[in-house]
């Protein structure tokens, strides 16, 4: 026998090595699938950082028109920086709420054992009551003041 066929000794069955299947046809090359424009990040940067979605805007409306002259890897670029400016506009803008909400609870806890900030309200000031005999700067009108004859 050669050694190009093979005999099975169990069964008597002689059999010949088959050669590997075709690759199979590919498709035409044509442009690859376009990335995508990444507005919805952009407007995400308007809502949460606006300063960052002038850039934000221009990488996401230059897609496309990378895409049609055929500057593939600059469309892609484009697309990748328009979402990272989005996403850093949106943690920012988050940032700067927290930090915004914090402040002003601090400021609150600090009104609130301070005594309401002291001015007017403890002693003077310009601060008056109802009852301190002070009229005005003239009629109030036919009604007046409630609890006081005019």
């Amino acid at each position: 026998m050669s050694d190009e066929t093979k005999s099975d000794e169990t069964t008597g069955v002689i059999s010949t090595p088959t050669a590997p299947p075709p690759p199979a046809p590919t498709a035409p090359a044509g442009p690859p699938k376009p990335p995508p424009t990444n507005v919805g990040w952009a407007v995400a940067s308007v809502i949460f950082f606006w300063p960052l979605a002038f850039s934000a805007f221009t990488n996401a409306l230059n897609v496309t028109q990378f895409w049609l002259t055929g500057q593939y890897d600059r469309a892609q670029e484009s697309s990748d920086r328009a979402k990272l400016l989005g996403k850093i506009a949106l943690l920012t803008g988050l940032v700067l709420l927290f930090l915004f909400i914090t402040l002003r609870i601090a400021c609150a806890i600090w009104w609130h054992t301070h005594g309401g900030g002291g001015w007017g309200h403890h002693g003077g000031g310009w601060h008056r009551s109802w009852d301190d005999g002070w009229n005005g700067p003239g009629p109030i009108g036919p009604m007046g003041r409630p609890g006081h004859d005019n």
